[in-house]
């Protein structure tokens, strides 16, 4: 659970993740100036995913892996497949 804390926190800054921080920023000035407390869990939850580098499965902050799993097999060939015809 940590690694995936610390790689969020640490992975590179990409423009949808400093827009979602501003974004969130800008919307808890706002609400805090406006006492409308509710508007800054959504605020706050902005930040938690621009901060955690973690979106709503967008290209930067995926969640699916990154990547693919490794497959043992070096075998480019496709195995053929054999069809049997059914008559009635």
């Amino acid at each position: 659970m940590h690694t995936f804390l610390y790689n969020g926190l640490l992975a590179p800054w990409t423009l949808l993740r400093f827009l979602r921080f501003l974004m969130g920023a800008l919307l808890l000035v706002q609400a805090y100036q406006l006492k409308e407390y509710w508007i800054m869990g959504v605020a706050a939850f902005f930040i938690l995913m621009a901060l955690l580098n973690r979106g709503c499965c967008g290209v930067a902050g995926t969640c699916a892996p990154n990547t693919l799993p490794h497959n043992n097999s070096n075998n480019d060939t496709t195995e053929q497949i054999h069809y049997e015809e059914i008559k009635k």
